[in-house]
């Protein structure tokens, strides 16, 4: 069982692994759309 301290690593890692997908398919379709 993950105490409070890793589950929170864990979402932060999510979450940045998740910028960096969207980052890369932003790039592929075209640059940024921003």
């Amino acid at each position: 069982k993950l105490t409070e301290d890793e589950k929170q690593a864990c979402l932060k890692e999510a979450t940045e692994s998740t910028d960096w997908v969207y980052d890369t398919i932003r790039k592929m379709c075209g640059g940024d759309t921003q």
